[in-house]
């Protein structure tokens, strides 16, 4: 099955990536869209396979490997990968993060603890961090202002799925249908 990755255009002028030399570039793009990636952004990589499929020599690939790791863009442990922000540019509607928890719960912990807290509240519920708390549906398991699941509009948790169930029937809105 044929999957599509959208790069965000703004890649160009950001910061980080502007200071990349072309070699670099082209491997950041190629962990960004590469077949191998998944909804999640942890993922296995074998190093020869990355070289093969990019074009890049193998150790001009680790290399870049290595920058990306230790400016902190990039989480690695044996050919597992993961990129650090990746889960936050994703949309968080629930298949994806039925996804997202179902890919991150393959990953090895050495990954998984060492991505940002949006991806440690992706798992909860999956049983691979332990958590303090044994009651796991309690809302203070998860900060709101860090959570994967808040709403994209707000930031509020809850809110979101109140103004989904409103557009969706069409609620408080006089002459108009079911909003879809």
């Amino acid at each position: 099955m044929a999957q599509n990755r959208y790069v965000n255009t703004g890649i160009w002028v950001d910061s980080y990536f502007a200071r990349l030399g072309a070699n670099e570039k082209l491997a950041f793009l190629y962990l960004l869209t590469t077949s191998h990636a998944n909804i999640s952004g942890v993922y296995t990589l074998p190093l020869r396979c990355a070289a093969f499929e990019s074009g890049l020599a193998a150790k001009v690939f680790a290399a870049a490997l290595e920058r990306f790791e230790a400016d902190g863009k990039i989480v690695r442990h044996g050919e597992w990968l993961g990129l650090v922000n990746f889960i936050k540019h994703q949309k968080p509607n629930p298949k994806v993060r039925i996804g997202i928890a179902s890919e991150l719960g393959k990953a090895p912990r050495e990954i998984i603890e060492r991505l940002p807290l949006t991806v440690a509240a992706a798992q909860i519920g999956f049983d691979r961090l332990s958590h303090s708390n044994p009651n796991l549906n309690a809302k203070e398991n998860l900060n709101p202002k860090r959570s994967l699941f808040t709403s994209l509009s707000t930031g509020n948790p809850q809110e979101e799925p109140t103004r989904l169930r409103a557009r969706r029937t069409g609620e408080g809105r006089e002459g108009e249908g079911a909003g879809w």
